[in-house]
C-alpha cells in the first residue's frame, strides 16, 4: 500500500489530474445547483418555471448548466493541462501553451464526430485521456527541440521567440492527435469511436441485460473511474440510458394494467437508494466525518459539504477529504454502493419495499426521493436504513485515513523544512525554488494556511529571556511560533519564506511587532515593571518607506515606550544599507527604539559595520558560541568582537548559551549578557511571566 501511495503522490500525470479537477469544483457546483433549482420537486415552483415569467429564469439556469456541466470536457481539458503546464520543468517560458495545445488536440482528435457534444460530460473520459497524452507528447517534443535554436531571433519580442520555440511541438502534437482520431474513424467507420470511453463501455454491457450482475458491474466501473478523477456516472451515461432508463416506464405500464411492478433495477433506483449524496453514497461519508473525524479540517469539510450532498452533489467531499486517488479510501468508496445495491435489491425483491415506479431527478434529497420513487414511506425507511449501513462502513476507514493523512502531510512538511535548511541562505529570495512539484504544492498550501492563521490571530510569540551574569533580566527576544492545526510547530525560517513568497511578509512583520508590544504590556502589568524586548525584522520589510512610521504608530497605540523595543537586523542589511535603510533606521532611533545586529560574526559582516551610530547592540552568532569552550580561535574572535564593542559602546549578547562552562569563558572575554537554554528555552507568555516573577529585581549587571 505504501508503494501505491508513493506512486499516486509522485506521478506528475496523476498530480495534474488531481490538481486540475480541484480547479473544476466551482463549475461543478454551479452546474449542480442550477439543475437543483430547475428540478426542485415542488409543484408550485415547477409551475412558475413553466409560466411566462419563470421561463426567463429557467432559460438563465439552463444557460448556467450548459456553460458548466454541459462543458465538462472543455473544463477538464483546460484545467488539467493548466496544472500540468505549471509543474513541468521542460519549458517554463509560457505554460499557457499546454492548455491551448491540449484543447486543440482534443478538437482535432474528435473532429470526425462533429458537433458541440464533445464538450459534454459524456466525453469527459476522452477529454482527460487526450489531455494527458497531448501534455506528454508536447513535453517530449519540447525536450527534443530544446537544443535547437534555429528559430530564435535576438532583439524581437519575448513572446515571439516563445511562440517560435513552441511552433514545432504544438504542430506535431495537434497533428498526431488529429491523425489518430481520423485513423480510428476510418478503421471502425463509426464517429462514436472517438468517445472511446462511452463506446467501449457500451460494448461491454451490450449483452449483459439489466440484472444484479450488470448493476454491480456498473457501480464498480463508475466508481473506479471516479477514483481516478473521471466522472464515472457521466462517462457511463449512455450505458445507464440503454440498460436502466426505461425500467421505470415498464413498471408504470404494469401498474396501469393492474399488475405488480417487478423491474427492480433502474436509473432512479440507483439515484434513490444507492447514490445518496452522489456516487459512493457521499452523504454516508459526510455523516461518518461528523461522527468519527478527529481533525478539525475534516469536520469543517463535513459542514461545508453537507448542503451539497443533501442534494446529491458530491464533489466537495470527494476532492476535499479526499477520495480521488486515495488508496486508503477506494475500498469503502466502492464497497458502500455495492452493499446498498444488494440490500435495496433484496428489499424490493422480497416486497419489503415497492419497486420504483416514478422517475425522480437525482437532485431530490434522500428520504423525499425514496417516497416519491416508490409512492410509499417504506422507500424512505429503506433509505434511512441504507444511510446507517453506509455510515458504519465508512467510519473505520475515515479514522484510518485521517491517521495516514496526518502522517503523509507531516512528512511533506518535514521535506519542505529539510529543503529550507539545506539552502538556508535562500530564505529571503522571493521565488525560492522548492525543487519538486510536491514541495511546491505543499508550500502553496502552507502559505495560504499561514495567511489565514495570521488573519485569524492564530500565530503565537514565545519569549526567550536574556540574562546578566548575576541572573537578573536584561530583556527577552520574541520568537514566532506557528502551531499548525495542533500537529506540529512549523520551522520559523520556513514560516518567513512562506510569507515572503505569499506577498504578506510586511503584514506578518508588523503583526509580530504588535503582538510583542501587547504581550509585553501585559507582562509589565503582571510583574510590576517594564521588560525590554526585541523582535526580528526582515530585510524586505525595510524596503517599505513607511515601515518606521508604522512601528511608531504601533508603539503609540499599545502605550509602549520606544526605549523598551529593540529591532534586530541581520548582517545582510548592513551589507547594502542604501539611502532608504538609513532613513528608516534614523526614524526608529528618533522614537527611542534600539537597533541590534543579529547573527554577527559568521556571515558577510565585518567589525567595521559596527562603526555606525545606528547600532546599539550586537548578538554574537550562536554557531560561534557552540564552539566554546575548547576552540582557541573562536575565543580570540569573540574577544576581538568584545573589544570593538567596548570601543564603540554597544551592548553584546551571546546567543545559544547552553552550559555553565560557556558562560565562564564568555565572562572571561568580557561578555555579560547571555541568551540560551542554559537559562531558559523560549516560553509562551504565561510561562515567561512566571519565570520573570521568580528572578531578582532587574537592574544589576
Amino acid at each position: 500500500m505504501e508503494k501505491v501511495r508513493r506512486f499516486l503522490n509522485h506521478n506528475i500525470f496523476i498530480f495534474s489530474v488531481r490538481q486540475g479537477l480541484l480547479l473544476t469544483i466551482p463549475f461543478l457546483i454551479m452546474g449542480s445547483f442550477s439543475l437543483i433549482i430547475m428540478n426542485f420537486p415542488v409543484k408550485i415552483w415547477q409551475a412558475f418555471l413553466a409560466s411566462g415569467a419563470g421561463s426567463l429564469l429557467d432559460m438563465f439556469l439552463m444557460g448556467i448548466y450548459q456553460a458548466t456541466f454541459g462543458s465538462l470536457g472543455f473544463i477538464f481539458a483546460l484545467m488539467i493541462s493548466y496544472a500540468y503546464g505549471e509543474e513541468q520543468t521542460v519549458y517554463d517560458n509560457t505554460p499557457v501553451f499546454f492548455p491551448a495545445v491540449s484543447l486543440c488536440s482534443f478538437i482535432a482528435f474528435c473532429y470526425p464526430s462533429g458537433g458541440l457534444s464533445i464538450w459534454g460530460p459524456e466525453w469527459s473520459f476522452t477529454a482527460i485521456c487526450i489531455t494527458l497524452v497531448s501534455c506528454w507528447l508536447l513535453t517530449m517534443i519540447y525536450r527534443w527541440v530544446a537544443g535547437h535554436q534555429r528559430l530564435y531571433t535576438m532583439g524581437v519580442a519575448y513572446n515571439f521567440n516563445a511562440s517560435m520555440q513552441s511552433l514545432v511541438p504544438a504542430v506535431v502534437t495537434v497533428a498526431v492527435c488529429g491523425v489518430s482520431g481520423l485513423i480510428l474513424y476510418l478503421l471502425f467507420e463509426d464517429a462514436n469511436i472517438m468517445n472511446f470511453g462511452s463506446y467501449l463501455f457500451l460494448q461491454l454491457f451490450e449483452h449483459l441485460g439489466n440484472g444484479m450482475f450488470s448493476i454491480l458491474l456498473y457501480i464498480l466501473i463508475s466508481h473506479v473511474l471516479w477514483f481516478f478523477g473521471i466522472h464515472g456516472t457521466n462517462t457511463l451515461e449512455a450505458v445507464s440510458r440503454r440498460l436502466f432508463e426505461s425500467e421505470v416506464a415498464v413498471n408504470q405500464g404494469m401498474i396501469a394494467q393492474g399488475l405488480v411492478p417487478d423491474r427492480i433495477f433502474s436509473k432512479t433506483f440507483l439515484d434513490t437508494f444507492v447514490f445518496m449524496g452522489g456516487s459512493g453514497c457521499a452523504v454516508c461519508l459526510v455523516l461518518a466525518l461528523f461522527l468519527a473525524a478527529r481533525k478539525k479540517n475534516n469536520r469543517r469539510l463535513a459542514k461545508l459539504s453537507l448542503p451539497a450532498v443533501v442534494f446529491n452533489t458530491n464533489e466537495l467531499v470527494l476532492f476535499g477529504f479526499p477520495i480521488i486517488f486515495s488508496a486508503d479510501m477506494i475500498l469503502p468508496f466502492i464497497l458502500t454502493p455495492i452493499v446498498l445495491s444488494v440490500i435495496s435489491g433484496m428489499a424490493i425483491y422480497f416486497s419489503l419495499v415497492p419497486a420504483v415506479s416514478n422517475s425522480v431527478e437525482w437532485t431530490v434529497p434522500a428520504l423525499f426521493s425514496g417516497y416519491l420513487a416508490t409512492g410509499s414511506v417504506r422507500g424512505s425507511l429503506l433509505q434511512l436504513f441504507n444511510l446507517a449501513v453506509g455510515t458504519l462502513i465508512y467510519i473505520p476507514f475515515v479514522r484510518h485515513s485521517e491517521a495516514i493523512q496526518e502522517k503523509e502531510f507531516l512528512s511533506k512538511i518535514k521535506n519542505l523544512e529539510n529543503t529550507m535548511k539545506e539552502e538556508e541562505q535562500s530564505v529571503w529570495v522571493r521565488d525560492f525554488y522548492w525543487r519538486t512539484y510536491e514541495n511546491r504544492q505543499t508550500a502553496k498550501l502552507l502559505s495560504s494556511d499561514l495567511q489565514y492563521a495570521l488573519m485569524k490571530g492564530e500565530l503565537q510569540l514565545y519569549y526567550q529571556p536574556q540574562m546578566y551574569r548575576d541572573r537578573t533580566l536584561y530583556g527577552c527576544e520574541a520568537l514566532l511560533r506557528w502551531d499548525y492545526m495542533g500537529h506540529t510547530f512549523i520551522y520559523p525560517p520556513l514560516v518567513i519564506a512562506l510569507a515572503t513568497q505569499g506577498g504578506f511578509v510586511d503584514e506578518l512583520g508588523l503583526s509580530i511587532v504588535s503582538m510583542a508590544c501587547r504581550d509585553m504590556k501585559m507582562a509589565e502589568q503582571e510583574t510590576g515593571h517594564p521588560i525590554p524586548f526585541s523582535v526580528n525584522i526582515l530585510p524586505l520589510q525595510l524596503e517599505d518607506p513607511g515601515f518606521a512610521g508604522k512601528v511608531v504608530d504601533i508603539l503609540r497605540e499599545m502605550h509602549v515606550e520606544g526605549r523598551y523595543l529593540t529591532i534586530e537586523l541581520t548582517e545582510q542589511v548592513a551589507l547594502n544599507p542604501g539611502a532608504n535603510l538609513e532613513h528608516q533606521l534614523e526614524e526608529l532611533k528618533k522614537a527611542g527604539i534600539r537597533i541590534s545586529m543579529d547573527d554577527f560574526g559568521m556571515g558577510h559582516g565585518s567589525l567595521n559595520y559596527l562603526n555606525s551610530a545606528d547600532y546599539d547592540e550586537v548578538k554574537i552568532d550562536g554557531s560561534l558560541i557552540k564552539r566554546l569552550p575548547g576552540h582557541a580561535q573562536t575565543c580570540e574572535l569573540i574577544g576581538n568582537i568584545m573589544n570593538m564593542s567596548r570601543i564603540l559602546k554597544v551592548s553584546t549578547v551571546a546567543e545559544c548559551v547552553e552550559t555553565e562552562e560557556q558562560v565562564k569563558v564568555l565572562d572571561g572575554l568580557g561578555c555579560r549578557i547571555y541568551q540560551g537554554y542554559h537559562y531558559s528555552r523560549p516560553l509562551p507568555l504565561p510561562a515567561f511571566i512566571e519565570y520573570v516573577k521568580m528572578l531578582p529585581e532587574p537592574g544589576g549587571k
